[in-house]
């Protein structure tokens, strides 16, 4: 990978690193070493990738991976509690919730990736602000049926990608 992809990946996504981090680890401070023990493993790797978006996802996969492992390291510390299987339930629904989350902000990347303006405009008329078909026809100055057809273009573009996506990264997701 050229360092200079890498630098420039990580300079200008270093916020949404860290909010990715911290979505796994409660602790800020964490998520800044995770961030940084991601920059320095992917420096010193010898991956060819030769665009942004690869050395993005390289990244991405690389930082919700060592936070996973921070995560298991902090669980595997000794705890003190009195109500273990409620311990566990918690412990479980907490990483499904973070399995939800990177799914979610997945999708969103997807979106601002894969659509043209006006599909992530009525995706995030109907979705987001959840306006009606027909106020939507309205506020672009289309019909109801252009709106369902970007709606459903954009819903399948979606879907598409996500699974190519999961594919490729070995993911077992199925976006239904």
């Amino acid at each position: 990978m050229s360092k200079d992809i890498l630098t420039t990946v990580f300079t200008s996504l270093r916020k949404n690193f860290l909010k990715q981090a911290q979505r796994i680890l409660a602790s800020e401070e964490d998520a800044e070493d995770v961030v940084q023990d991601a920059f320095c493993k992917l420096w010193r790797s010898d991956y060819t990738l030769k665009t942004t978006n690869e050395a993005e996802a390289l990244a991405r996969t690389t930082i919700r991976n060592l936070s996973l492992d921070e995560l298991r390291k902090q669980e595997v510390r000794p705890q003190f509690s009195l109500d273990t299987e409620r311990d566990t339930v918690l412990q479980r629904s907490a990483l499904e919730e973070i399995e939800i989350r990177e799914r979610f902000e997945q999708v969103e990347t997807i979106i601002e990736a894969e659509l043209s303006p006006s599909e992530r405009r009525v995706m995030h008329l109907k979705e987001y602000e959840e306006h009606s078909i027909e106020e939507i026809a309205e506020m672009m100055n289309l019909t109801e049926a252009a709106v369902r057809m970007k709606l459903s273009r954009a819903r399948k573009r979606i879907r598409t990608v996500y699974q190519e996506q999961n594919k490729k990264e070995g993911g077992c997701y199925d976006y239904q």
